[in-house]
């Protein structure tokens, strides 16, 4: 896969009062691709190459910036999503595609870890607590 990153999205990213050491330029970068592309398949070795950076460094960079490496990243983004998408009554198997997930044993195992409750508990809770 191919990312087209311009240069409005790394300017974005790296607009800040602090400043910044430059591979905090591509750390800033990765996030927002993330970001921006939580949903889709989207490998280090994608996001190295669109920020023309080594991908042992960036993941070394980023875990170290962040706090969490690239892929954890992208599943909280991807499990956010999946609540929001639960809160309004979506099946959890619809949910779990919808949120870029593989299936949706996936999903609820990656769900589990973050929120800490089954999507079909979160999903009940949820309802119960708005209606």
């Amino acid at each position: 896969m191919k990312l087209l990153v311009t240069r409005k999205v790394v300017a974005r990213t790296t607009s800040s009062a602090l400043p910044i050491r430059p591979t905090a330029v591509f750390v800033r970068g990765a996030y927002a691709l993330i970001e921006a592309n939580y949903q889709k398949e989207l490998s280090i070795t994608d996001i190295s190459a669109a920020l023309e950076i080594g991908p042992y460094h960036l993941m070394r960079e980023f875990r170290r910036h962040i706090g969490i490496p690239m892929q954890a990243l992208q599943s909280q983004f991807r499990v956010e999503f999946g609540k929001k998408l639960l809160r309004q009554g979506l099946p959890v198997a619809e949910v779990s595609l919808e949120a870029g997930f593989a299936d949706q044993g996936h999903f609820t195992k990656r769900f589990r870890e973050i929120v800490g409750a089954p999507a079909a508990a979160y999903q009940r809770n949820s309802q119960g607590v708005g209606a």
